[in-house]
């Protein structure tokens, strides 16, 4: 076969490769468009449901939330009793602003604290649940793995035994004394080293330390504040103090809780356009580990009871 033969056959070749490239790319071209179109459904269709109408759990969902309540009020009666302010954070937030409750496919609470309040949260926390024999159930941990990854943050886990039957997440909130056009860059930065270093054993407050030099922070009021080192990296945000303080109070289930003064300043900065279900959720998937617990309707009734009056009767 001649030289120009082969380049011929060559040429051909490639024409052939780059129809079927163009083919295949217009091709992965109309199943995106088609798998946006039918997500876009499903969006619109979730929205519907879990904005516009009011669905009922189910006895387990009910008595799981019922308890997280319960472990909530409990929260609550502390920080009163030792003069802690806190508030309604996160995903907890949004759901009664949005639903006035849980959000339909959540399973725990998220509450926020300032630095000062946090720390002495801390301090408290523990020698209240010994002091209403709740040492073995309610568990106050600041660091912990969930899932096999670090949470520096406080977790209160309430087990009955081997399981894990109720959580609620508890997050500092940190002033800043200077906004900086590279705060958010930093930010991330100390995020990842301080979750290195708390899995490596490294002190807490030490870290404390550092992170408030690179990042401007300070325990004295301030202008404006930012979401602490400990919390989810996708949560950084700064916000106007006079925006969040003085607390007021929001409608959740069956109670009345603190939150910001104006939550949709928090809200609209968190999630965009909060009044919307998004494409994409998180889910713990925590009901569905519950079923698994045996007896796990007569266990949550029990304890759901028990903290009932420890409330109840608390001083």
């Amino acid at each position: 076969m001649s030289l120009m033969n082969k380049v011929r056959k060559i040429k051909s070749k490639v024409g052939r490769l780059i129809r079927g490239n163009r083919e295949l790319e217009m091709r992965i071209r109309k199943l995106e468009r088609e798998n946006a179109e039918i997500l876009d459904s499903y969006n619109i269709l979730f929205n519907n449901l879990y904005v516009f109408h009011e669905l009922t759990p189910k006895r387990l969902v009910v008595q799981s939330r019922e308890l997280v309540l319960e472990m909530l009020d409990f929260i609550d009666n502390v920080c009163k009793k030792h003069g802690i302010e806190w508030w309604l954070y996160g995903g907890s937030l949004l759901g009664a602003y949005r639903h006035g409750g849980f959000i339909p496919w959540d399973d725990d609470c998220d509450i926020n604290m300032m630095r000062c309040d946090y720390e002495k949260f801390l301090d408290v926390v523990r020698a209240e649940v010994k002091s209403y024999g709740l040492e073995d159930n309610l568990l106050v941990k600041n660091t912990a793995k969930a899932g096999g990854k670090i949470t520096p943050f406080t977790k209160l886990d309430y087990w009955v035994e081997d399981d894990l039957i109720g959580f609620v997440d508890v997050f500092p909130t940190d002033y800043v004394e200077k906004i900086t056009d590279d705060l958010k860059e930093k930010y991330l930065e100390e995020h990842k080293r301080f979750r290195v270093e708390i899995n490596a054993g490294a002190d807490r407050r030490e870290l404390l330390k550092s992170t408030f030099q690179k990042l401007n922070l300070t325990t004295e009021k301030c202008d404006h504040v930012m979401t602490s080192i400990e919390d989810s990296d996708f949560s950084f945000g700064v916000y106007e103090t006079d925006e969040m303080f003085p607390l007021s109070t929001i409608g959740f289930e069956s109670r009345e809780y603190p939150c910001p003064k104006n939550p949709v300043h928090y809200l609209e900065y968190r999630y965009g356009d909060y009044l919307k279900v998004p494409k994409k959720v998180e889910i713990h998937d925590f009901h569905h580990r519950l079923l698994k617990t045996e007896n796990i309707h007569e266990i949550l009734e029990r304890e759901i009871d028990r903290l009932h009056k420890i409330n109840e009767n608390f001083e």
